[in-house]
């Protein structure tokens, strides 16, 4: 019976940040040396206006269970501002805005 032994050395555990150090490699650019594309601006905000619409439909649910009006009294409310005709407009765009932007910038990803 042939015995061979082997002798191993404990090799210490460096990191990858110490490694690239060790090895005198470059670090990768951070994303403030970039400049903005459009592509990478369009999916940005495509995310964005995605959480927004989200944030605002769960808020919208969770204010139709627990608060303990129906919806045709809190459009009275609305009405009886007397909101310009050009705050009505402006927030009409803020809501159909985000749902038109998110869909067309989704059918471009398809």
């Amino acid at each position: 019976m042939i015995v061979r032994v082997f002798s191993s050395k404990t090799v210490p555990v460096e990191g990858h940040d110490e490694k690239n150090l060790r090895l005198q490699r470059p670090q990768s650019p951070h994303l403030t040396i970039y400049k903005p594309q459009l592509t990478s601006m369009l999916s940005i905000s495509h995310r964005a206006t995605g959480l927004a619409m989200g944030s605002v439909m769960i808020s919208w649910g969770i204010g139709a269970l627990v608060l303990p009006k129906q919806f045709p009294e809190y459009l009275a409310v609305l009405e009886s501002w007397h909101l310009a005709p050009a705050s009505v407009l402006v927030l009409k765009f803020a809501l159909a805005f985000p749902f038109s932007y998110h869909y067309c910038n989704g059918v471009r990803h398809l």
